[in-house]
């Protein structure tokens, strides 16, 4: 479920936040038992029959791209939660305790946290900073991610982005990984060279291996 900015491009008029539980609802059903009967305010899901699929032997988790507060809540029907163009501080003092917060009141599990994080192993830091600053310059002037920055004390999006060498990355994978992500998927790694983006793979491929040594 997108932003109104994004949503109203592909003519998405629904109640959002509303939509969005009863989409979730309904998928959950459908991947936990095969079958879907919701009957709601702005969807209506109904399986003829009941199917047997991989998913009634493995589940396949839910998980749910966030900010906002009020997707933040709808978050408890999900098994994990992708909180987009949130920093370290952020995490830790809003995102990770509203999570908590709602899932405990709805008496499920805290979400799993997987944090997207925009960065490059890159020795052209101002290069890399350029290309990275216009693929996110855009998402400044949306008031959610607006309010994300706000709160990371932060003017431009691409201040968000990781760029430097091996170790101002592996910093940034500790200060998330310290603020309480479960798992981080790194964004714009085509930021610098093609060099560039080997290093940086190798060296977060490094740091994956470490951590679960």
């Amino acid at each position: 479920m997108s932003l109104p900015e994004i949503a109203a491009g592909y003519g998405n008029t629904h109640p959002r936040i509303r939509y969005l539980r009863e989409y979730l609802t309904a998928l959950r059903d459908l991947l936990h038992t095969g079958a879907v009967d919701h009957t709601g305010e702005t969807l209506v899901a109904k399986s003829p029959t009941r199917s047997m699929v991989p998913t009634l032997h493995s589940s396949v988790p839910v998980l749910l791209a966030t900010s906002g507060p009020l997707p933040l809540q709808v978050a408890e029907l999900t098994d994990g939660a992708l909180p987009l163009l949130t920093g370290p501080d952020t995490l830790a003092d809003f995102t990770i305790p509203t999570l908590a917060r709602h899932a405990a009141a709805a008496g499920r599990p805290t979400p799993r946290v997987i944090s997207m994080v925009s960065g490059v192993v890159s020795a052209d830091v101002s290069a890399a900073r350029d290309r990275a600053a216009q693929q996110m310059d855009r998402y400044g002037q949306m008031p959610t991610y607006r309010a994300l920055l706000d709160r990371e004390k932060m003017s431009d999006p691409a201040e968000l982005a990781a760029i430097g060498d091996e170790q101002a990355i592996a910093d940034a994978v500790a200060r998330y990984t310290q603020a309480g992500a479960d798992e981080l998927i790194f964004t714009l790694t085509a930021s610098g060279s093609t060099r560039d983006e080997e290093r940086t793979w190798a060296l977060l491929g490094e740091l994956s291996r470490t951590s679960h040594a």
